[in-house]
């Protein structure tokens, strides 16, 4: 058994950096009740009992929301390890709607019945009374925590284990700070107890999802043409070859995609492009159409495919092409080199498409012109002229003579 444990020192660093910030977050999020009850209760004990038998029926909301973040976290976790996109956003989107819609009806409750509720938790109806407000508001907090918790789940499942913990910590801090400021009616602001409280972890709660959805605005953008997952450039060069790609695909409804990723994990290169193709929404228009190179680094692997109007406007010998071209600057570790000639030779691809009205093929190569007048014109004219040669150097030398008896053969004319 304890043999099992012996693995090298990356591997624990990489665990702590996982579950360091997990078991952080969890600590922060537990804590926040923690701290209202601790900052409420010095305005008195009847005040402190009040918010501590109000956050009895709160654990129920907080059960809520750790099973929904914890069930979709595993999902997300194994469509992570598939690089199914797709899937992932739409586990997020079901994930959301339930635990909202669970975490709100049970908010309501709380809302409406608060004083009716405390009673069954507490004989003394004082404490009831003390403790409404608080509760009526508190429910409300954890529908956006709600919604929090589930990025936070996916970002974690995503290996952004560190995302968690930063949002929590803030939100702890700011409803710490919130609490002293409304509880005690500090710097100007009403004091106003229990309920200030209540209102404090909900103003929280509110940050934390307005972060979230500010993290998450990007996802929604249109996909860059140039993913430089595996962060193989540096970010100029990353701007440099988006703003060439846009370029390359303006007007011509095929948009040239460059994609570089630490490895396929054991799937086939053309099968993992074309997954992150379509999972990730690619391509222009309706058809989709593009065309996408892809680099795997840790793998060494490279595929060329097209989707859409990219199939028609890029061949086969035009892909040969590209890649003769482009493989030898990989292997020479010319990486921006390969991807600016790339997005070039794709460039000039569409326009030639464009110019003539029919793709690139080896009928029409420009490239190949020279080769036809070789044909036409070099080889006849080569052939001929050693045809010419050869007649040449059989024929008989004839040599001007300026006397008659020249031409008179030795014995006379008989």
């Amino acid at each position: 058994m304890f043999q099992a444990l012996k693995r090298d020192k990356g591997f624990y660093r990489y665990l702590a950096a996982l579950t360091g910030p997990i078991a952080l977050q969890n600590l922060i999020t537990f804590s926040l009740g923690l701290i209202d009850t601790f900052m409420v209760s010095k305005l008195g004990n009847n005040e402190m009992a009040a918010v501590t038998a109000a956050n009895v029926p709160v654990f129920l909301l907080i059960s809520i929301v750790f099973g929904v973040q914890s069930g979709v976290g595993i999902l997300i976790s194994q469509y992570w390890g598939k690089k199914d996109l797709t899937n992932i956003s739409r586990a997020i989107g079901v994930a959301a709607g339930l635990g909202v819609a669970l975490a709100l009806v049970v908010a309501l409750v709380l809302f409406l019945w608060p004083i009716a509720i405390m009673d069954l938790l507490s004989n003394k109806h004082h404490l009831s009374l003390l403790g409404a407000p608080y509760l009526r508001l508190i429910g409300f907090s954890y529908v956006f925590n709600m919604l929090s918790s589930i990025y936070v789940s996916a970002q974690r499942s995503v290996e952004n284990a560190s995302f968690g913990m930063k949002l929590f910590g803030m939100s702890t801090v700011l409803n710490t700070g919130l609490n002293y400021l409304l509880i005690f009616g500090k710097c100007g602001f009403p004091m106003l107890g229990v309920e200030g409280a209540a209102l404090a972890t909900l103003l929280s709660r509110m940050a934390e999802f307005a972060v979230c959805l500010f993290c998450a605005l990007p996802a929604f953008a249109e996909m860059p043409l140039v993913m430089d997952t595996y962060e193989l450039f540096k970010p100029e060069a990353t701007a440099e070859l988006e703003q060439k790609a846009q370029d390359a695909s303006a007007g011509h409804g095929v948009n040239v995609y460059l994609l570089t990723v630490a490895d396929i994990g054991g799937q086939n290169v053309r099968e993992f492009a074309k997954d992150w193709y379509r999972s990730n929404d690619l391509g222009y228009g309706e058809g989709k159409s593009g065309i996408l190179f892809l680099i795997a680094l840790d793998s060494r692997d490279y595929v060329t495919i097209t989707y859409g109007g990219g199939v028609t406007a890029f061949t086969d010998y035009r892909i040969a092409q590209i890649e003769d071209k482009i493989v030898p600057m990989l292997s020479d570790g010319s990486y921006y080199k390969a991807s600016d000639t790339y997005i070039e030779m794709c460039a000039d691809t569409l326009d030639f498409y464009a110019d003539k009205g029919a793709p690139l093929d080896s009928g029409n190569d420009p490239a190949k012109g020279w080769i036809k007048w070789v044909f036409v014109f070099v080889i006849p004219l080569a052939v001929a002229s050693i045809v010419c040669g050869i007649f040449y150097a059989q024929m008989k030398t004839a040599n001007e003579q300026t006397h008659a008896n020249a031409y008179m053969p030795a014995e006379g004319l008989t």
